[in-house]
């Protein structure tokens, strides 16, 4: 496949997403990055850039976070999982 063909796949992955999450009018339930939430209507619940992100904050032991345009929060909760001594996220 090529760089283009690859850009254009991931496009449109993207879209459908987008597209589904407009769509929902009911809470759902989700397990992204080993964690299990409810997800609610037009919250975009996450994939495989939100367990990236997870992997990538790395130790947050007694540090500060803030989780900007949280969705639903994923981040924010492993980061007070990985041990942040204060964590705020705002959506």
């Amino acid at each position: 496949m090529t760089e283009a063909e690859q850009t254009a796949y991931h496009l449109g992955v993207q879209k459908r997403e987008i597209d589904d999450m407009s769509a929902r009018t009911e809470p759902f339930e989700y397990t992204v990055a080993g964690v299990e939430l409810t997800v609610l209507p037009k919250v975009y619940p996450g994939g495989i850039d939100s367990e990236l992100t997870s992997e990538a904050i790395g130790d947050t032991s007694n540090k500060s976070v803030i989780d900007l345009c949280t969705g639903t929060g994923i981040v924010a909760v492993k980061a007070a999982q990985k041990g942040a001594r204060k964590v705020v996220a705002v959506d």
